[in-house]
């Protein structure tokens, strides 16, 4: 089956094989000189609510129960380190990527007025070498182009995570999709995102990244360039 790339209309391969891509026309959201609309352009905010919603098992499982009743009870910032923070030259755009630095998060608690002490985390540190007291989490895998592995009971090996960040009083998200749609789709959690207004690829240079960070969920996780700055994702209501 031919897969389509949505940004160029045309196919996209992975080692030589046809496969789904996973970017749904994101990239191109403020860039004026692109002619490639993003989805988000004719979706309202209100319709991707009724579209995007947690399962009959999702919502009978243990993780889903346990984050909802501590829901708008504790804050949480998302960490994201994984596949970005990977030391080797940049390969495919693979650490295309900036890695905030803990003292940009440390920095911002205080500016909005949060006990960096009382704070929860989550990453995908599996070296543990930023998160040292991260959690032990299965690690299911995904692969191309199905997505994550599904297992019963833990469902998805990133389920907890998203559930946390969703069920959250605030969140102090990463530059990272992943808890974007997590504080996109919350009724409950206040937002706080970090402001890229720089690229400095960890695989390059090895280097955490300062990044300030601003009140909302509207600034982007990706760096496009100066000239599309304050790049921002605008979904109307």
């Amino acid at each position: 089956m031919q897969r389509i790339r949505p940004e160029t209309s045309e196919g996209y391969r992975y080692e030589s094989k046809p496969v789904a891509f996973e970017s749904p026309c994101c990239y191109q959201q403020g860039d004026t000189r692109s002619k490639v609309p993003t989805i988000y352009i004719p979706q309202s905010k209100s319709h991707l609510l009724e579209v995007f919603e947690f399962s009959d098992e999702v919502k009978e499982c243990e993780a889903y129960k346990y984050w909802e009743a501590r829901k708008g009870t504790y804050d949480v910032a998302h960490l994201r380190r994984g596949d970005i923070a990977v030391p080797r030259p940049i390969v495919a755009g693979v650490n295309n990527y900036s890695v905030i630095s803990m003292e940009s998060y440390y920095r911002a608690f205080e500016k909005f007025g949060f006990d960096k002490n009382a704070m929860e985390w989550i990453s995908d540190d599996n070296t543990n070498t930023w998160h040292k007291d991260r959690p032990v989490a299965p690690t299911l895998g995904w692969e191309y182009p199905v997505g994550s592995n599904y297992e019963p009971e833990v469902i998805f090996d990133w389920l907890e995570d998203f559930l946390k960040l969703y069920f959250a009083r605030a969140v102090f998200r990463a530059n990272s999709s992943f808890s974007w749609w997590a504080c996109f789709l919350s009724p409950y959690a206040t937002t706080y995102s970090p402001y890229l207004d720089k690229k400095i690829p960890y695989g390059e240079t090895m280097q955490e990244t300062d990044f300030e960070f601003v009140p909302g969920n509207e600034t982007h996780w990706y760096y496009k360039g100066d000239e599309f700055e304050p790049w921002r994702i605008s979904i109307s209501d």
